[in-house]
């Protein structure tokens, strides 16, 4: 039996040859952008971490603050105001939201309790090696 030439290939081979080819740029565009969507998440990971060790070294670990007490002491607390970059309490209080018992550098935000004047906070010291959430917080549904 002949090989069968490229310009004899069928309508149905093309076609498939096509597919394939489209296929596999579409691979390296969906792993150049999950390389890209990485890079920003580290990157995210090292700004929240920074943010969460300037409140460590500002509060301690184990002691109760509101986004409030964080905003007015980093008027005073040159690192602290730096890592906050000029957020209000209000966007303080979202960030922490979000980071709400997810380890960075060992430590995690911990929602304690709310009170009148906000939502109150403190900084845990938990493992971060697999990623695992700290608990101990007030749960979602309190």
């Amino acid at each position: 039996m002949r090989p069968v030439a490229d310009r004899r290939l069928t309508s149905p081979a093309r076609v498939a040859d096509a597919l394939i080819a489209q296929l596999v740029a579409d691979v390296e565009a969906l792993r150049d952008r999950v390389s890209a969507l990485e890079r920003q998440l580290r990157r995210q990971d090292d700004d929240d971490r920074d943010l969460v060790r300037a409140i460590v070294t500002a509060v301690h670990a184990d002691v109760l603050f509101s986004a409030g007490d964080l905003v007015e002491h980093g008027t005073i607390d040159r690192a602290l105001g730096q890592a906050l970059g000029g957020l209000t309490a209000r966007q303080l209080g979202k960030k922490l939201r979000e980071l709400a018992d997810r380890p960075l550098g060992g430590f995690a935000i911990v929602r304690v309790d709310r009170n009148s004047a906000g939502t109150i906070w403190m900084v845990q010291v938990c493992g971060d090696l697999h990623r695992e959430p700290c608990r101990g917080g007030l749960e979602d549904g309190e």
